[in-house]
């Protein structure tokens, strides 16, 4: 009997592995044949087909209902058989993947009726009302609670364009108009002087968090669906604070002045999906206007929900770092959009995109040589193309460009080429195609590959096939390779980011003028995409749980999140190379809002925990105060920041000495429970607790807890990760561990070094005899960001160690006094130095890029490079006697305690030669003072020694990322 096409069939993936003939008829063939012994005749067999893989490799796609799969999963030969499950390219996948599904009544979503009642505010570049997203349709009226207003401006009528949904609609724009000092140049960029978002970013945010139900939502045809926010009934209100001017700009002022707003308004949650630079500066400075505001906001009970930034995956990145600010990183989803590239010799590879125009059959493939495909103006903006017309018209071109992220796709459109393959790393988030143009990303493997192919061929050509959706468990979620990664650079012993959340390929409302719109949709990747998932989230938990506090609230996603994939497999952090991702890649792990609606437990917090920590930081009562906003003294005694209440615990120096520390939980589950310790104790670490159980009941909603921290190492081996969970047998409230193991005090040299411990490779080194280990018996590290164990991808054989210079985060202290002493004392140790031998990678541009080594012959013997057992440390003392260490040549007498000066506004520019030209450092405020600066050209430097000097410093002291361990002369 014949089997016919069941109403729940879905496109599945036989897979079978390297195909076992060369011939392509013959191997579609015995496709037929396995798929006609599984459905009942050949003829079935072709109607269900949809794909033959043949070239590359072997298996073929074919429509099956899910018995047939099974089937075939058994069947000798098959490797596996994949689900092919075809979703749309939008934000509807997200929340499916964070289980907050439209089409199931029990969860999150509809226990808080969809949102209903809530009030979103977010601050970010306007929206555009006429979207899809925005419609108030089935929305009852305002909430009575709503105390804001719409502003009319530039093509943005209040009453005409506010309704249930836009509830508040402002600008603010004075703050930047004022830095200006009068209007400001557009630089062509269309803007509005209204809350009309030019952009497309606030109104990508604003869809994300609460846009409404809009079915048939697409990015260029590709997976029809029904795209929706988070809180889809929820309201919106609109703080423009961004204006579309030199790559956006948002000022200090305004953004105080919308929080301020938002404040008064009545919002319930705000989104600030926006980020400063480093270095951070400390919550209590004036221009720190997201700690500030966001301290206000949730003094009074107002969660803050923003970006951690994208400065990832270098290590001390995060953004955003207040204890108070729930912190959100990027990752991705279980969805990948492959697109099939066949080369002439009938081998198929895979790359990424969203081209879904006509299938490029075989045409030529050129490879630009010197990267050819754009040159870069001293601004950084693309110009003339290099391209000869006559050689790439009609032709498939091959690019390794020297920026990973922009390519001038309309330039190479123009002049008549049929497609893009561009190599890049594979974590990166799609560039944008042009309508039907291909422009397809592999990684650098593949594109090794057809690199190989195109040159051993004397006509080498290509097919590109546009690309399709695949959602699978298989497809693991990974953190964003731009996510900024901890430790906090303010203070290590807070841990951020917080949580992490969909913020890859997100696909959403957006400006119907901005560059790559698609009927008012955009797909765009960052952690200002994650952040209104996160924002989305916590408006349904403040529904479910009125009284709970923002602190609750960020404590119960950060013990409830996810460390593992759909398919079971520890969630993974995309760097170079890939790693097991740890707390300083996304916290407590991914959101998980379904069992965050009841965690058991929670880490609560009020602003006197807040003061508690701003104590602890050294901050002076004066600071605190006009923070708090009210007559705060601290005690005589600076009380231990390991002390105060986050749902995690980082300890950044752990000695030969144990470590005690609290934690108090509350009761929010069963109101009679017991919950029982679980330690995960960090490699090599002693974690102990007291008491080993907590015992509740109705009167007993409070409990604390004392936790001790110990080691017998000897040694520096950076940090290693655990965690802490309390269960009753139904909640695991889990905190994660993070402990940065230095060892024997009296051996230890006091150079801070941000070096964090990333999961062990499996690999296996290749040279018996080389040192894995050095003189001291630790195992040698790769620097990395963060640093890691060196694995063989890093080395045959290892060597030493340095300790890096200055650290950022202790240089953040620096700005908050205002003398110090520089001491030429060296310490130099041989052999016994007691930290863990490091690699040095090459650093290039950014951070060790992975498939970057070169000389690869087998027969060539290639060598990295590697420090030594030595290092230079230079005593730094402050003001108030604290003592840091960095690292430098410095060999004249020690400079006595002098002036500090915080070079804020310095810049080291360069000219189109590539010269430094002279930064604007003011003889008469620096003469005679030692100079601190956060250059961002960290190779300018022997100019910036060169110029500080000749401004009559008497010295100065830069700000390295840890990774960097060369001196400067």
């Amino acid at each position: 009997m014949l089997m016919q096409i069941e109403a729940k069939s879905n496109v599945h993936i036989v897979y079978l592995g390297e195909k076992q003939h060369d011939d392509p008829e013959l191997v579609t063939d015995l496709h037929h044949e396995m798929l006609a012994k599984t459905v009942g005749s050949k003829e079935e067999a072709s109607k269900l087909m949809v794909y033959n893989y043949k070239h590359g490799f072997s298996g073929f796609a074919a429509r099956l209902t899910e018995s047939q799969a099974q089937k075939l999963s058994e069947t000798p030969g098959v490797v596996r058989v994949i689900p092919n499950s075809i979703f749309s390219l939008q934000t509807t996948r997200s929340w499916d993947f964070l289980g907050l599904s439209a089409d199931s009544p029990n969860n999150l979503l509809y226990n808080s009726k969809l949102g209903e009642g809530s009030i979103i505010g977010l601050l970010d570049t306007g929206i555009w009302p006429e979207s899809e997203a925005f419609s108030d349709e089935g929305l009852g009226p305002v909430p009575t609670s709503w105390k804001g207003s719409c502003e009319s401006g530039d093509r943005f009528n209040a009453t005409v364009h506010c309704n249930r949904k836009i509830i508040g609609a402002r600008w603010f724009i004075d703050g930047l108009l004022a830095e200006y000092g009068k209007g400001f140049n557009m630089s062509g960029n269309i803007e509005f002087y209204s809350p009309r978002d030019a952009d497309g970013h606030g109104t990508h945010t604003s869809s994300t968090a609460a846009g409404a139900f809009v079915k048939n939502a697409n990015y260029k045809g590709l997976g029809n669906g029904v795209a929706r926010g988070g809180a889809p009934l929820a309201r919106l209100a609109m703080y423009k604070v961004c204006w579309n001017v030199e790559g956006g700009q948002c000022a200090a002022a305004d953004i105080l002045k919308a929080f301020d707003e938002a404040i008064h308004d009545g919002v319930h949650v705000i989104s600030v999906s926006i980020a400063s630079e480093i270095p951070l500066l400390p919550e209590v400075d004036q221009h720190n206007a997201i700690a500030t505001g966001s301290f206000h906001a949730v003094a009074k009970g107002i969660p803050v929900v923003c970006a951690a930034g994208n400065d990832g995956p270098t290590s001390q990145t995060v953004q955003n770092t207040a204890p108070w600010i729930l912190t959100v990183a990027a990752s991705s989803t279980d969805r990948a959009f492959p697109t099939l590239i066949t080369l002439g010799n009938n081998k198929t590879l895979t790359g990424q995109s969203t081209y879904t125009g006509k299938t490029i059959d075989f045409t030529g493939i050129v490879y630009l040589e010197l990267d050819e495909l754009y040159t870069a103006s001293a601004e950084g903006k693309n110009e003339a193309l290099l391209l000869n017309a006559t050689l790439v018209a009609g032709k498939v071109v091959l690019v390794f460009p020297s920026s990973p992220l922009r390519v001038n796709l309309t330039q190479v459109k123009a002049i008549g080429v049929a497609g893009v393959l561009l190599a890049r790393n594979p974590a990166y988030a799609f560039a944008h195609c042009l309508d039907d143009f291909a422009c397809v990303e592999v990684s650098p493997e593949v594109a090794s590959q057809i690199l190989l192919y195109a040159r051993s061929t004397r006509f080498p050509v290509v097919k590109v096939l546009p690309s399709t959706t695949f959602d699978s468990k298989l497809v693991s979620p990974k953190v964003a390779i731009f996510s900024a990664r901890g430790p906090n650079s303010i203070a290590h012993e807070i841990l951020k980011p917080d949580i992490a959340a969909p913020g890859v390929n997100i696909l959403a409302a957006t400006s119907p003028i901005s560059p790559f719109s698609f009927n008012g949709i955009d797909v765009l990747s960052g952690t200002s995409m994650a952040t209104p998932h996160v924002s989305g989230i916590v408006a349904l938990l403040k529904l479910a749980h009125p009284d709970w506090s923002p602190a609750a609230i960020k404590s119960a996603l950060v013990t409830t999140a996810w460390k593992n994939g759909p398919s079971g497999s520890p969630i993974s952090a995309q760097g170079s190379p890939i790693k097991l991702a740890d707390p300083f890649d996304f916290g407590g792990g991914i959101v998980n809002p379904n069992e965050a609606a009841y965690p058991g437990l929670v880490y609560d917090m009020t602003t006197d925990d807040y003061i508690h920590y701003l104590c602890a930081m050294n901050y002076n009562n004066y600071t605190i105060s006009g923070l708090v906003g009210k007559q705060t003294m601290c005690p005589s005694e600076t009380p231990s920041i390991l002390d105060v209440n986050v749902p995690s615990i980082t300890i950044s120096s752990l000695r030969n000495s144990t470590i005690v520390l609290t934690r108090t939980v509350t009761n929010v589950g069963y109101p009679k429970s017991i919950y029982k310790a679980v330690i995960e104790p960090p490699v090599g670490i002693v974690v102990s607790v007291k008491p080993e159980v907590l015992v509740f009941d109705p009167a007993t909603k409070k409990i604390s807890y004392r936790v001790a921290v110990s080691t017998t190492h000897q040694v520096n081996t950076g940090y290693y990760f655990g965690s802490l969970t309390w269960t009753d047998g139904i909640h695991a409230v889990r905190i994660p561990l993070s402990i940065y193991q230095i060892g024997n005090k009296e051996l230890y040299i006091p150079i801070y070094a941000a070096t964090y411990s990333w999961r062990i490779s499996s690999a296996t080194l290749i040279t018996s005899r080389a040192w894995k280990n050095g003189p001291s018996g630790s195992p040698i590290s790769a620097q990395e960001s963060p640093i890691k164990l060196a694995d063989t991808f890093d080395f045959r054989g290892g060597i030493v160690n340095p300790n890096e210079a200055a650290d950022p985060g202790q240089m953040v202290l620096l700005m908050m006094r205002r003398r110090v002493v520089l001491s030429s004392r060296y310490t130099i140790r041989e052999t016994t130095l007691p930290s863990s031998e490091k690699m040095q990678s090459n650093m290039g541009e950014g951070v060790p890029t992975a498939e970057t080594v070169k000389n690869t012959s087998p027969w060539i013997l290639t060598v990295t490079a590697s420090t030594i057992d030595r290092s230079f440390p230079a005593p730094i003392t402050l003001g108030n006697n604290e003592t840091l260490v960095g690292q430098g040549i410095f060999t004249e007498n020690e400079i006595g305690f002098t002036g500090l000066v915080y070079a804020e506004d310095m810049t080291l520019s360069v000219t189109s030669e590539g010269e430094s030209k002279n930064p604007p450092l003011e003889a008469s405020l620096v003469a005679g003072k030692v100079v601190l600066i956060f250059p961002s050209l960290y190779h300018r430097l022997p100019n910036a020694t060169k110029f500080v000097k000749a401004a009559g410093a008497v010295g100065f002291i830069f700000a390295k990322t840890p990774r960097d361990t060369t001196f400067v002369p």
